[in-house]
């Protein structure tokens, strides 16, 4: 764990996020069970000077939260210069297992106290304080990405390793990723492009018909489009590079922090198309309906038309009903499609080592799709690889046998408690490794001199006497031994 000043900075406000964040959860707890508007009681009072508490507390935590997310990722854009390998905050938030999911708790938590605080306004605009109940069981259930991200990030700073080895972001949004992320590029880029133009034109076509559904459906996929299309089209424009697709990048000095801007626009465009038509659609409408619909039945008792009145009145609640549904229809609907296609592209382009090898064989694996885990390099032709499937049925490749002796120590796993395969050069054929023979100067990928092959010569040593040597550093890597084997 590394303690720089702003990640010391970050993890005192989790603290007292964590702190406040508790005892607003405890208070709203009780309010969101025991509000009652009609209600004259102690407890009552006592409630409604809580609900002020609990509401100034959670504006607290979202006033400085907005900040705080572009600090985070100015953080990880600054650790990136001392972690190896990472270029920019990509690198750092990739280098724990959970960071990007990190990333997106914090963008949800944006969103959902957002639309959260445009609650509590109209709710206290409001002499009847029709929204109260509903803003703290909402706050109930927000409470659990808020607590999630703060646990996650805490475990992220402290799981931090600045001198483990990282991937690149030229790496990691590349369709070599071995990532989710690869999924994007599996699609041609037009596609996307389309998306993201045809989605912005649904939004003005939704603001044209007032239609508060659609937009609300139409800004959440825009968002989710933008992102992507930001990712595999435009960002290599920006950064006059056609394989560099970073959206972290953007936020550097060198492309004038203008990712800073495009992010906080299109976030703050969004946010207000969809928490308009979540307020237009949920409170003029339906307060407009039932104040018409309880108005006309107010009237016609006198008159005995109750049954005109319950008549009307069921027609419009069905009303109601129905822009309900259509709104679920249109935000889930879509949503889904989109979790299928993204499915469907992972089962179709799933690497070999997100697979569960419970047959414990030797995998097929395409060129530049798959890293060594030790030296980080892709894998390109078979020749001179090795496979280790550990008892969890996982497979891990390496581009050279010395690399998987390597591994394995620093894994702390015995060799005979996996399975390991290595590619023969004699044979062309993957071969139990630990019955191989090993020539000490064959030409491998990380100039550990160790070949395998089927058939033993001369020469040759078995696996226990290469496993020996590689650990003790005796192999064609180290220039004296390379001068003596070869003879120059």
């Amino acid at each position: 764990m590394s303690l720089t000043p702003e990640i010391i900075a970050l993890l005192i406000l989790d603290a007292i996020f964590l702190f406040f964040g508790v005892i607003a959860l405890v208070i709203g707890f009780r309010i969101a069970f025991k509000w009652d508007n009609q209600a004259t009681t102690p407890l009552q009072y006592t409630l409604s000077k809580q609900s002020a508490l609990v509401s100034t507390i959670i504006k607290y935590i979202f006033m400085l939260k907005l900040p705080l997310f572009a600090f985070f990722i100015y953080t990880c854009d600054k650790l990136s210069t001392i972690i190896t390998g990472a270029m920019c905050a990509s690198g750092v938030v990739n280098s724990v297992d959970f960071g990007l999911y990190l990333t997106l708790f914090k963008l949800l938590n944006l969103y959902l106290f957002g639309f959260w605080l445009l609650l509590h306004s109209a709710d206290i605009h409001d002499e009847k304080l029709p929204f109260t109940k509903l803003k703290f069981i909402l706050f109930v259930l927000f409470s659990a990405p808020l607590f999630a991200e703060i646990g996650l990030e805490i475990a992220f700073f402290a799981g931090l390793n600045i001198s483990k080895i990282v991937s690149c972001c030229g790496t990691l949004f590349s369709a070599s990723s071995s990532s989710y992320i690869s999924l994007l590029f599996a699609v041609d880029a037009s596609l996307w492009v389309w998306l993201f133009y045809g989605f912005f034109g649904l939004i003005v076509f939704a603001f044209w018909l007032k239609h508060m559904p659609l937009m609300i459906f139409a800004n959440g996929m825009f968002l989710i489009f933008s992102i992507i299309a930001l990712i595999v089209f435009f960002s290599p424009y920006v950064y006059e590079l056609p394989t560099h697709r970073c959206p972290f990048c953007l936020l550097q000095r060198d492309y004038y922090y203008v990712g800073y801007v495009l992010y906080t626009l299109l976030f703050a465009g969004t946010f207000y198309g969809m928490g308009g038509g979540i307020f237009s659609a949920t409170d003029q409408e339906d307060s407009t309906l039932f104040d018409e619909s309880f108005g006309e039945f107010k009237y016609d008792l006198p008159f005995n038309n109750f049954v005109l009145s319950f008549n009307l009145l069921r027609q419009k609640w069905s009303m109601v009903v129905k822009n309900k549904v259509m709104m679920v229809v249109l935000i889930l609907l879509p949503l889904l499609a989109l979790a299928g296609l993204f499915w469907f592209l992972h089962v179709k382009h799933q690497l070999p080592t997100d697979r569960a090898n419970s047959a414990k064989v030797a995998l097929e694996f395409k060129d530049n799709t798959i890293q060594c885990p030790e030296c980080h390099m892709y894998l390109v032709g078979k020749k001179h690889t090795a496979q280790v499937i550990t008892q969890d049925a996982k497979t891990h490749f390496f581009d050279d046998i010395g690399c998987a002796i390597l591994w394995l120590k620093e894994q702390k796993i015995e060799p005979q408690s996996v399975t390991m395969w290595v590619y023969s050069n004699d044979t062309n054929h993957y071969i139990d490794a630990f019955k191989a023979s090993y020539a000490i100067n064959d030409e491998t990928p990380m100039h550990y001199g160790f070949g395998a092959y089927e058939s033993p010569k001369e020469g040759m040593i078995d696996f226990n006497e290469m496993r020996l040597r590689m650990l003790r550093g005796e192999n064609m890597s180290d220039p004296k031994i390379r001068k003596k084997l070869l003879g120059n």
